[in-house]
Order: structure tokens, then C-alpha cells, then sequence
């Protein structure tokens, strides 16, 4: 591969940002075409069923494509979804030459769009490059696990900590990373935290930017509880969702009003999904049973009959009460199984986000939580954010993790690295075979 073509290659992938989030599930795809060294067409995936990036370019081609060269930051499709495969029209149009980006993940695919595309007689290159295993790493981990991607972020001292020997936190960062951090955030479908962060903290856990969307935020507790003073409670756009185990069913008396199907995320067609999951065999079998149950289980739900069971009743500490006033917040609830700690199980959970279609979730919690995360093994990145202060005594961020040893130890590649105005932004990729779901 000449600088030309990698030069073209790479400009797909900002074609592919412009509808990323209207195309999901599906992964959004840039395309270029050219032509004796001038380009002639580019497409993109605009919508999810929409014509993909292949067919957009090439039916705005306006000229004659015989002998000219396709770039697209994923390897084209070969079967029959929502649209005919994108390798047909390829062959059908003449071109001579065909630049992949990275080949798909997607079982469905797998090299099958690459092996037809060649028996056509057409030329065949598959980069591979860093950028575009970057661009498609939350596609492939949810294409092929039962997990959405989960990075773990934190904001911490040299020497590791998270806060002081008072607990004081505020700020061990600049506002720099705090905003880079926000719009980390803004990058997430879902983000998770603790109920011992919610109540220590007390933290708002939004973007602060009215022209980006807040991730929907779950906080995991061993039990339900309500505290209108925490901004997690206050919920002003209805994103708060609190996940405890299954017996604060019974505990809440929430059995009986609880039907097991939990709403998918806004916006999202449950046909849409269902069919998508289906097409690409990682569904769990819960997924079909759950068609044909209610729309919902919600804290507007469950209420209502555990309120009108509770009537008479005027102690305000009551389960039912407090689901009442969940209730009247719009803050969902969601049971998972217990872990042996008797709470609510991390693993349970991500695959509970991702079977109602959430692909990426970022976790701001303390040690204790995150330690839990890195000890299961469902951490694919950390996101660190580290000032240059030694804070001594205090609350470390990687305390409470396993003894792995030196010969044990869990490695990770480093991804990014950013200078913020002094700080430091750090990302780093859990090695592909320590990543829970990845063999």
C-alpha cells in the first residue's frame, strides 16, 4: 500500500463519523472512490436500513466507474439484511480495486464480502491499521460477545490516588481534563457508578453541554433507596436508572409487578434490534422471550401496584414508599442477580445493558467498584486522567484488586496519550486475550 492510498483510506473514516449514532447498531462506514488519482464519489451510512456507504458512493458516481479504485473503512458486506450485499453492486459496477480498512468482525461477514470481491477477479488489500481497529472497537466487541465495551475512568494523583486522607476529591484535576472527561462521557451510551460515590460525592454525572446528550446513568446499590438532596435523585432529564439485586424484589414486595423485560434505550425499535441481535446469533435466549412480554418494567411500573398494596401505611422509610418516590423521579429500577457479596453482579448487569441494546458504558466509581470490574475481567480500557501531585495518605484507585503477580499480570497496551494544559490524559486497551468475552 502506497502513501496515496493510506492517505485515502484514512480520510473515510471522518465520512463515516458524520451519522454514527443514527446508524447504530450497525457500524457506521465511509467509502471513497477514485479514479486516475482524482476522486469521484464518497458515501457514508446515513441511517440504520439505509443504503450503506458502498452503494451511496457508487450511485453518485458521475462518471463511469469501469477501472477505478474503492476505499472503505470496513470490509463490505456479502449477505442479504436490510440491503442487498454491497460486494454485488461492487463487482457489478466495474471497479478494479478495492481498500479495506479493517476486515468485519461480524460473523455474518467475517471475510466472506473479501473472498467474493476476489473470486470477481477484483483486487483485494486490507490494511489493518491501528485507526481503524480504534474506530470499530466498541462494533467488535458487541458483534462478538454478550458485553457492550466498558472503559473504566478515573481522575487521579501520580501516586494513585483518588482522593485524601478527609476523602476530599475536589479537584485533583484541571478543568481541561474535567471537560476532556465530560465529553468523555458524551462519547458513552451508559454510564455506571456506585451508591457509595452517589452519596459521598454527590456528582451530576452529566456533559454540561445542552447540545450533546448525557449517557443514561446507573447506580448500583445493594438496596433501594431515595434521597431527594443527591442529584442522582433530582434526575431533571430522566436518565437515572438504580440496579439492585433480585431480592429487594421480595424485600419490596415488587415480585408479582415484575415481569423481567426491562425497556430498551430511547429511540431504539425493538423490532430493529431484535433483528439485529437475531441476524448475528449473540442474543441472549431472553431476548426472544421477551417479545412477547410487556413493554416495561419501570420504577412508573412496578409502583403502582406495590403503592395501592401499601395504602395505610405512613412510615416514610417503607420500600413501597420509596418506590413511590422513585416513581414520581422517573428513575427506573433494575434487578440483576446477586453477586456473593449480596450485590447487585457486575457481569449480570453489563449483560442486562447490552441485551436492551447499550453498546458502551463507562464506569466513574471508587476503588472498590472498579477494582471489582478489573478482577472480573470486564474492563476493555481505562481512561486515566492524572495530575502531577503526590497526595501521600489517602484512597488509592487500584486498591482492592487480586494478587495477579508479576507472571499473572493483566496487560494493557497503551492507546492515546494526551497532554492537558500540565495533566495527562491516558487510554489504555486491555491485551484482546485478558478481555472477558474474547478468546
Amino acid at each position: 500500500m502506497d502513501s496515496f492510498d493510506r492517505h485515502t483510506l484514512v480520510r473515510t473514516l471522518p465520512l463515516a463519523l458524520r451519522h454514527k449514532k443514527k446508524v447504530s447498531p450497525n457500524p457506521a462506514v465511509g467509502c471513497i472512490i477514485i479514479k486516475e488519482r482524482r476522486e469521484i464519489a464518497t458515501g457514508y451510512h446515513n441511517e440504520y436500513g439505509g443504503a450503506h456507504a458502498e452503494v451511496v458512493a457508487i450511485n453518485s458516481a458521475r462518471e463511469n466507474l469501469e477501472g477505478s479504485q474503492l476505499y472503505v473503512s470496513l470490509e463490505p458486506c456479502s449477505h442479504y439484511g436490510k440491503t442487498p450485499p454491497c460486494a454485488d453492486l461492487i463487482i457489478k459496477s466495474g471497479i478494479k480495486k478495492v481498500v479495506i480498512g479493517m476486515k468485519d468482525p461480524n460473523p455474518v461477514v467475517a471475510g466472506r464480502g473479501i473472498a467474493r470481491l476476489k473470486e470477481a477477479g477484483i483486487e483485494v488489500e486490507v490494511a489493518d491499521l491501528p485507526a481503524f481497529q480504534e474506530f470499530y472497537k466498541i462494533f467488535t466487541k458487541n458483534i462478538t460477545t454478550a458485553y457492550p465495551f466498558t472503559t473504566l475512568k478515573a481522575a487521579v494523583s501520580i501516586d494513585g490516588k483518588i482522593a485524601d486522607h478527609n476523602g476530599e476529591s475536589k479537584w485533583i484535576t484541571n478543568e481541561h481534563s474535567r471537560e476532556t472527561a465530560r465529553k468523555l462521557r458524551a462519547a458513552n451510551e451508559v454510564l455506571i457508578t456506585s451508591s457509595r460515590t452517589v452519596r459521598a460525592d454527590n456528582p451530576q454525572l452529566t456533559v454540561r453541554d445542552g447540545s450533546k446528550p448525557s449517557p443514561v446513568r446507573v447506580m448500583m446499590s445493594s438496596k433501594l433507596f431515595f434521597d431527594e438532596n443527591l442529584f442522582f435523585f433530582q434526575n431533571p432529564d430522566g436518565k437515572s436508572v438504580i440496579a439492585v439485586p433480585e431480592r429487594e424484589k421480595t424485600i419490596s414486595r415488587l415480585n408479582d409487578e415484575f415481569d423481567g423485560n426491562q425497556k430498551l434505550k430511547p429511540g431504539v425499535a425493538e423490532d430493529a434490534k431484535a433483528a439485529y441481535i437475531s441476524a448475528n446469533n449473540i442474543a441472549d435466549t431472553s431476548a426472544s422471550n421477551a417479545a412477547s412480554k410487556p413493554a416495561s418494567t419501570s420504577a412508573n411500573n412496578i409502583a403502582d401496584n406495590s403503592a395501592s398494596k401499601s395504602a395505610g401505611t405512613s412510615a416514610s422509610n417503607t420500600s413501597e414508599n420509596i418506590v413511590e418516590k422513585l416513581k414520581k423521579a422517573g428513575i427506573e429500577i433494575i434487578f440483576v442477580k446477586s453477586d456473593e457479596k449480596n450485590h447487585p453482579d457486575a457481569d449480570e448487569l453489563l449483560k442486562e445493558l447490552k441485551r436492551r441494546g447499550f453498546q458502551s458504558v463507562m464506569v466513574e466509581a471508587g476503588s472498590t467498584l472498579s477494582a471489582e470490574f478489573i478482577n472480573r475481567g470486564l474492563a476493555d480500557e481505562l481512561a486515566l486522567f492524572i495530575a502531577p501531585k503526590i497526595i501521600g495518605e489517602g484512597n488509592g484507585y487500584f486498591t482492592g484488586l487480586n494478587a495477579f503477580g508479576l507472571n499473572g499480570s493483566l496487560q494493557f497496551t497503551f492507546s492515546k496519550m494526551r497532554e492537558l494544559k500540565g495533566d495527562i490524559f491516558l487510554t489504555l486497551r486491555k491485551e484482546s486475550k485478558d478481555v472477558h468475552g474474547i478468546s
